[in-house]
């Protein structure tokens, strides 16, 4: 019969304690009292614990294979982003094998163990856990132990993963600051999962920072609404009526914005004289509304080449200390956004 091998997960059982915990002693990380840190050493002699070699293995036969895995390719952008992505890899001599996770952690962990199967030499990841926190990260943390190659996209907090994303807060600071200087004051944030998602929360940290940098209070002058309310149409042109009504909405993302868009035109709000409106993502259809949308647009050749280049260098160096890249994202102002009522 052959031997089970012995994972990390039945270190932690033995051990009674969490994966991340034991990740953190297999990777000499602080954090970890000496005792259960003494029994975790204990624990990986005695059952003969031994990191997945497939990593290192693959560096002397190569299948120049790749692994794309987003959470949900539903999203336009992701689907862009990864078509570039796919174009870089092949001019390159490789090949990108792509997966869809469809907001399952079972279906990441799934297409993760697929994609070792098929030899890629690295993984590429829109985690789950970027939208839900609560899904946990310990498959991620059990990659990072046996230094399997792999960079994430699309978060910053994290237990020390390498990542490549979009500078979330600087792209809400850039926006929130050019509608503050149109004269604007109180603004609405407009988005489904403004703080559940990473990004998102970022995305307010920046609208926050560029208000008490003009001297604004955010809990004064900075609204939200939540779009995963069944009444959040209701909601929005009840803060439009208003006398401290909002002369301004940033939304989270394009798709969400389009909505907000037609709530208020069938409300008979106009944009930008009454209401100035501004969201991140690019979509084709964005310059074509009227008016077209003012917007903050991630540079996707950019984004694709960063995470290749930070993949190779993890999959060449694995002795390279963690890997961090922000890229700013781009302004671009159209008719949608304008000076704020008062000051016309």
């Amino acid at each position: 019969m052959k031997k089970k091998n012995v994972t990390i997960k039945d270190i932690a059982e033995q051990a009674r304690t969490s994966v991340a915990t034991v990740s953190r002693v297999l990777s000499e990380k602080p954090g970890v009292v000496e005792k259960k840190r003494e029994l975790i050493q204990r624990l990986v002699s005695e059952m003969g614990y031994e990191p997945n070699r497939n990593a290192q293995n693959l560096a002397g036969c190569r299948t120049n294979l790749l692994g794309f895995i987003t959470s949900d390719l539903k999203n336009p952008w992701k689907v862009d982003l990864m078509r570039r992505m796919e174009q870089f890899c092949r001019e390159r001599g490789k090949q990108i094998l792509v997966a869809n996770s469809a907001m399952r952690l079972d279906l990441e962990q799934e297409n993760i163990k697929i994609m070792q199967q098929n030899r890629v030499e690295g993984l590429i990841i829109f985690p789950v856990s970027e939208w839900k926190e609560q899904e946990g990260d310990d498959h991620l943390l059990t990659l990072k132990a046996r230094r399997y190659p792999f960079i994430l996209m699309g978060r910053l907090e994290d237990e020390g993963f390498d990542i490549v994303c979009n500078d979330d807060i600087d792209a809400g600071r850039c926006l929130a600051r050019r509608l503050i200087e149109w004269g604007h004051r109180r603004i609405l944030l407009c988005g489904r999962a403004i703080h559940m998602r990473r990004s998102n929360r970022n995305k307010r940290l920046g609208v926050e920072m560029a208000l008490r940098e003009a001297g604004l209070s955010p809990e004064e002058s900075l609204m939200t609404l939540n779009m995963a309310e069944e009444n959040w149409t209701e909601e929005l042109l009840r803060l439009q009526r208003q006398a401290e009504r909002p002369t301004a909405c940033i939304v989270v993302n394009s798709e969400r914005a389009l909505e907000i868009y037609h709530a208020l035109l069938q409300a008979k709000i106009r944009i930008p004289e009454d209401c100035s409106l501004g969201c991140f993502d690019d979509n084709l259809w964005c310059k074509h509304l009227v008016p077209p949308l003012t917007l903050m647009t991630a540079d996707d050749e950019q984004l694709a080449q960063a995470a290749f280049d930070a993949l190779s260098e993890r999959m060449d160096h694995p002795e390279k200390p963690r890997i961090r890249r922000l890229l700013p994202m781009r302004y671009v102002e159209r008719e949608s956004c304008g000076p704020a009522p008062a000051a016309r």
